[in-house]
Parts: structure tokens; sequence; C-alpha cells
């Protein structure tokens, strides 16, 4: 069980990754900061990863994970939006996340709630 951390900004990956490396040390996670890695990524080890959290910097990188959202098929998924705008939000949906967040917050929300999937992923593999 692996936990994948896309964001494709330098200041948005570091912040991810601040928010569940903590959370993380004991099942190993992978950054990706690019659209072709993680296509590649998802194509070759998808069923290595338990989750994926998103994090999608603009509406052009948003309609770029769009065109790849049957690789999500089956994963649970955590996306963070760049706005808050219906028209994003509904765009997001498509890839079917457990929970939906915004780029503009502190993401312990986010941590939260991979927190919680992670102990419930745990419990069921026991």
């Amino acid at each position: 069980m692996k936990l994948l951390l896309f964001a494709a900004l330098d200041d948005d990956q570091t912040r991810l990754e601040n928010c569940v490396q903590g959370l993380a040390q004991n099942i190993g996670y992978d950054v990706i900061g690019s659209f072709d890695t993680l296509n590649k990524q998802l194509c070759r080890y998808r069923n290595s990863y338990a989750l994926a959290v998103v994090l999608i910097a603009g509406r052009e990188e948003l309609d770029e994970i769009l065109s790849i959202d049957k690789l999500f098929n089956g994963l649970k998924t955590i996306v963070i939006v760049p706005d808050r705008k219906p028209e994003t939000i509904s765009a997001a949906l498509k890839l079917h996340p457990r929970y939906i967040s915004y780029r503009d917050g502190d993401f312990r929300d986010v941590a939260l709630v991979v927190s919680h999937m992670m102990n419930k992923l745990k419990m069921s593999q026991q």
C-alpha cells in the first residue's frame, strides 16, 4: 500500500508533502511533479497505490488530468482544486474523489482525511 502525491508546482508540492509526510512514514509514498510522469506511473503501477492526492494548479492542468480519468478508476482519490468556481468543482467530480479540498487552504483537512483513509485501509488489510 503506497500513497501517490501529485503537485506540479514546487511550493504546492512542498506544502502537500509536509502535510502528509508523518502520516505516510510506514507505508511509503511517491511524489510526482509532472503530468507525463503521473500518466506513466498510473499506467505502470496503479495497483501499487492505495490512495492518490492530486493537487491541481489550474484549469489547464485539470483538463489534462481529466484526459486520463480512467486511470483513477478504483483508486481512492483526494482532489485539491485550484479555485472554488462551480465549474471547476463539477469538472473535478469526474475523477470520483472521496474528498475535495482547495489549493488556497492549509491542507490540514487533507491530512485528516488521508489519516482516516489510511487507518481504514490498514484495518481492512488485517
